[in-house]
């Protein structure tokens, strides 16, 4: 058999078919069988009639010597060169009477017409239409009762479809019923639905008939942008399609990758991906549309291949129309359901870590993986930790076998049909707890550069997916970083197989949380150096310290509003950091009394162990936001103002958190400026999400920094101070030299106050005198 060679051939996307899908249109109208064949007699081009005129065992007659169909195949004239006088008809256009293999083996009589479609082409087209014989009638009478029968039988379906759906509350159950009754109305094999979620189409249900080919058959998800999406993109309606037999030079190459479809309408060859192909021979897809969108995609097949009806892909398009709105309810409710139910896993977590924390107990690298385990349970993902030696830099991964849940058994809900078979991804042989498997040494995507917690994306044909991959690993998902306590770095892989649905940005940001939720307990547990540093700030009182940073001038000022307010909620500092860099901290805690105080000085004492630790004001900022949440018995929060100052680099990177907003004021115009970039206060929620700002510096430039009490001062008749006030005190003071600056604002304070705060106030005031290079930045004697 010659190899198909079609006028028009589509690979991997949609061309402009507009004379293609013209003639098809026309093709399809006609009642005869229409062929259009070449110079060397091969068939291009064949209608749906001519398909079942010339039915061969094989299926398409596309590719086919024209000879072939009017003579048995076994004839030695088909070995011969091809010329048009072996034909067994003219080619002038006019009728010939000539016999052909009919379907059951017998011949039948034809009457055929052929003729040149001329250059450039230098084709010919064949018209035939079979002889009809007295038994013709009784033959229409038939098809016409099997006609109605079906009509009938599809009305029926449709019906019941729309009842099933009305007032449906079960989605997932919904999803399943409709398959099924799709599957039975037009007497598919089986049926299956892909939801679009925000990475590609997920599979979300099946037919019965179909779960046992869950295992290898049917691809669990596929990427926006495929071919078959394009191609329903295109068309805007269901497509009839059945796959192109393989041919041995195909099967000996082992694994195929790639596989031709004939699109039954315009009878025209496509190129697919072989994994985002159902399991069936001929098949309908149906776009769902919802918004000028793709929103899910129905495949209903047969596993042999069969003539497709245009009736019953006109009904699927209208059952499709109808539900629309309901699958974008049914994906709107599973999303919601699965952030529940990762949100519950996650309290669970937590839980049972605060449990171990209140009691005194350790956090041992056991209970530790029992976290672990319970997450990638909840991901449904393999889960690895990862061993880095830092001398020799060997890289080992040992994976955990699966765990029902963190602490007790957990009822995981309504799992989708991707997940519900998870269990079959993982072999037996990974399946020992403590497996080992070495990686090389140079691959990249296991570091963390600083050791900062931290999830990333493992991406297909990544440097590490591709590594996992050689060693037979599930090769997707995401890797999280824990960050070093205990002496070690502790990072973990949470994987699925390279043809399963990736990680959702749902299960991404239940990761985040779970990174930090452990990393602020787990991690802040271990660390025992910043626990001393804690505990000796609340032993030794709440003394604010601005450390002498070489090239910066401080002054900082408190004033308390009463008597006891040595142990309110205002601090500040300042810790001179290595690299000729300073971290300047101001904070307010809410309430007032000893819990303020401690609270105060055990924020002061984190974030200058977050600052050694070389972060950024965000992410010092976020994880002292979880250890509050942990560590405070009361309902305590605070605002805070945290800034890195680089002289070498000239720039402040800054995250103020709930607080006032500090100011700058320049050396060259004068002008204050607001610092505006603004996040949440801390330890209030868990959600919250904080953000830097950077500003650059020059020299002689002076940033203000102040409490709340500072603006919320009132007048005796009740007036406040507020950002005016503030504003017109920096403008009438600074230029009367920074010596004595804050000692100037607050004695003007006093004057507005008549000396009677309501609240207490703290101020800093920072004059950068040395920029730049630490050799060109310093001043001459």
């Amino acid at each position: 058999m010659a190899d198909n060679k079609l006028s028009v051939r589509r690979v991997e996307g949609v061309v402009d078919g507009t004379v293609a899908a013209t003639l098809s249109q026309l093709l399809r109208l006609t009642s005869d069988a229409v062929i259009v064949f070449n110079m060397e007699g091969i068939v291009l081009l064949a209608n749906e009639e001519a398909e079942t005129l010339f039915a061969k065992a094989d299926g398409t007659i596309a590719g086919l010597d024209v000879r072939f169909l009017f003579a048995p195949a076994n004839q030695e004239n088909l070995q011969e060169a091809f010329s048009v006088e072996s034909l067994p008809f003219a080619i002038d256009g006019s009728t010939s009477m000539v016999t052909a293999p009919s379907q059951d083996g017998t011949s039948q009589v034809l009457s055929v017409r052929a003729d040149y479609v001329g250059a450039p082409t230098q084709a010919i087209v064949l018209s035939a239409s079979k002889l009809r014989d007295l038994s013709s009638s009784m033959h229409d009478d038939e098809r016409m009762v099997l006609d109605l029968r079906r009509a009938n039988k599809r009305l029926s379906g449709a019906l019941q479809i729309v009842l099933d759906t009305l007032d449906s509350e079960d989605m997932s159950q919904l999803i399943e019923r409709v398959l099924e009754e799709l599957s039975e109305t037009v007497e598919a094999d089986g049926a299956l639905i892909y939801l679009a979620e925000q990475d590609g189409y997920h599979l979300h249900g099946v037919t019965e008939s179909l779960r046992s080919a869950l295992l290898s058959g049917i691809p669990r998800y596929f990427a926006f942008n495929s071919s078959l999406e394009r191609l329903l993109f295109y068309s805007e309606h269901a497509l009839r399609l059945h796959t192109v037999p393989l041919n041995s030079d195909a099967l000996k190459q082992g694994r195929v990758k790639k596989r031709n479809l004939v699109n039954e309408e315009t009878r025209e060859v496509i190129t697919v991906d072989a994994s985002h192909l159902p399991p069936f021979t001929s098949f309908l897809v149906v776009p769902v549309w919802f918004g000028g969108h793709i929103v899910a995609l129905i495949e209903v097949g047969w596993e042999r291949k069969r003539a497709l009806l245009v009736e019953d892909a006109r009904l699927l398009d209208s059952i499709a129309n109808y539900l629309s709105v309901q699958l974008v309810g049914a994906l709107s409710a599973m999303r919601t359901q699965r952030r529940d139910m990762l949100r519950e896993a996650l309290a669970r977590v937590r839980q049972g870590l605060l449990h171990s924390t209140a009691e005194g107990e350790k956090i041992s690298g056991e209970r530790l993986q029992q976290v672990m385990r319970s997450v990638g349970t909840d991901l449904n993902t393999q889960v690895f930790s990862i061993d880095c030696c830092e001398v020799t830099g060997n890289i080992t991964l040992h994976m955990l076998d699966a765990e029902q849940g963190f602490a007790d058994a957990q009822d995981g809900g309504t799992q989708s049909v991707a997940e519900a078979d998870n269990d079959a991804q993982v072999t037996a042989e990974q399946q020992d707890s403590g497996k080992q498997i070495a990686l090389p040494s140079t691959v990249e995507g296991l570091k963390t550069g600083e050791g900062e917690a931290s999830v990333k994306e493992v991406e297909l044909d990544s440097e590490l997916s591709r590594a996992l991959a050689a060693q037979g690993l599930p090769c997707k998902g995401a890797v999280l970083f824990l960050g070093r306590f205990a002496g070690e770095q502790h990072t973990w892989l949470f994987l699925r197989e390279e043809n399963a649905e990736p990680l959702s940005d749902i299960e991404f940001d239940f990761l985040d949380r779970v990174m930090l939720l452990v990393h602020s307990l787990v991690v802040g547990a271990e660390e025992s150096q910043q626990n001393k540093h804690i505990s000796q700030a609340l032993q030794s009182g709440m003394k604010n310290e601005l450390q002498q940073v070489e090239g910066i001038s401080a002054e900082g000022i408190y004033s308390s509003a009463t008597a006891d307010a040595f142990v309110g909620g205002d601090f500040y500092s300042m810790i001179k950091l290595p690299g000729r860099r300073a971290c300047i901290i101001m904070g307010d805690v809410s309430g007032k009394g000893i819990e303020a105080a401690s609270i105060s000085s055990a924020v002061k004492t984190a974030l200058s162990a977050y600052a050694w630790e070389g972060r950024t004001p965000a992410r010092m900022v976020a994880t002292l936001n979880e250890f509050l949440l942990g560590f405070s018995r009361v309902e305590t929060f605070a605002t805070l103002f945290v800034g890195i100052v680089d002289l070498t680099t000239s720039s402040l990177m800054y995250c103020s958190a709930g607080h006032p907003p500090a100011i700058l004021v320049s050396a060259q115009s004068g002008d204050a400026e607001l610092l505006d970039v603004q996040s949440g206060v801390v330890g209030a929620f868990h959600d919250m999400e904080y953000k830097n700002g950077t500003v650059c510096l020059h020299e002689g430039d002076i940033l203000l920094l102040y409490t709340d009490g500072t603006t919320e001062a009132r007048s005796p008749e009740g007036a406040f101070f507020g950002e005016t006030g503030l504003r017109d005190m920096i403008m009438n003071e600074v230029p009367r030299g920074f010596d004595g600056l804050l000692n100037r604002f607050l004695n003007t304070l006093d004057r507005y106050t008549g000396r009677r705060l309501d609240d207490d106030v703290a101020m800093v005031a920072l004059r950068f005198d040395e920029l730049g290079n630490a050799d060109s930045g310093k001043k001459s004697n």
